[in-house]
């Protein structure tokens, strides 16, 4: 009876040995099995067209996205690989989806007609798409300029321009100062709804004067530059038809 006893706790001991190399095996071995493989993202596929590029990836076990990104390059070709996402060089588990971006070859603008545009708007929208180094001035405008919109631009409508290149959009400058009316560049009733605009009483004064064309604004009380203070007032000169007094035909009775 004993011996049957060990020999059953014999057989017992033989079989839970057996299940702990089993056991231990497979928590060593299954993980070996079923680990994913990593590999690296070749940098070999840029300046490759994109069925190039989507065949050297699947290669390494990897899957393409089925859509592409376009992004602008002066180096890349036009159509073909840029850049991926994740980079090119980074190590990824097979399996992996790579976005890849396309060139679409130099990214060039043709300046538009931008005047009346908003620049906030305008700025963003060069920078963003066609990566130009915009800069914003102002200067004088006339009375019915807008804030915040462009009046000019330098380059004009129709030139060129490639990335990182510069582009100026010219604003109104919007502090009140008093232009210079004297230089013909206003009419009588653009100076009276600049005046309304800024609250500025406007009086006219009209001399007699050889020395201006009739209707000409030849002086102001307010000098160009000086700021405009609401409720002030602005006295512009307008030159009127000279009448010399002394220049007069006389009648002359002759007795005759």
């Amino acid at each position: 009876m004993k011996k049957k006893e060990n020999k059953i706790l014999l057989i017992l001991s033989v079989i839970f040995v057996g299940l702990v190399v089993i056991v231990t095996t497979l928590v060593f071995l299954i993980p070996q099995f079923t680990k994913v493989k990593e590999v690296k993202i070749p940098d070999n596929i840029i300046n490759m067209s994109v069925v190039d590029a989507e065949r050297e990836l699947e290669k390494l076990g990897l899957t393409v996205a089925s859509e592409t990104k376009d992004v602008s390059s002066s180096d890349i070709a036009s159509g073909n690989v840029v850049r991926t996402s994740p980079s090119i060089g980074r190590t990824v588990k097979k399996g992996t989806e790579i976005t890849l971006y396309v060139s679409t070859g130099e990214n060039g603008y043709i300046v538009e007609e931008l005047k009346g545009k908003n620049v906030d708007e305008v700025k963003g929208v060069l920078e963003k798409m066609y990566n130009l180094l915009v800069i914003i001035k102002s200067e004088e405008a006339g009375p019915d300029a807008k804030a915040n919109t462009i009046i000019k631009s330098e380059p004009e409508a129709g030139a060129r321009l490639t990335e990182g290149q510069q582009i100026i959009l010219y604003v109104p400058d919007m502090t009140a100062v008093y232009p210079d009316f004297t230089k013909g560049k206003y009419t009588l009733k653009e100076i009276e709804a600049w005046c309304e605009k800024y609250g500025v009483e406007l009086l006219q004064i009209y001399q007699e004067t050889d020395e201006y064309k009739p209707g000409t604004i030849y002086d102001q009380s307010q000098k160009a530059g000086t700021t405009v203070i609401k409720n002030s007032s602005l006295t512009i000169y307008i030159a009127d038809e000279y009448v010399d007094d002394n220049n007069t035909d006389l009648d002359i009775d002759t007795g005759e």
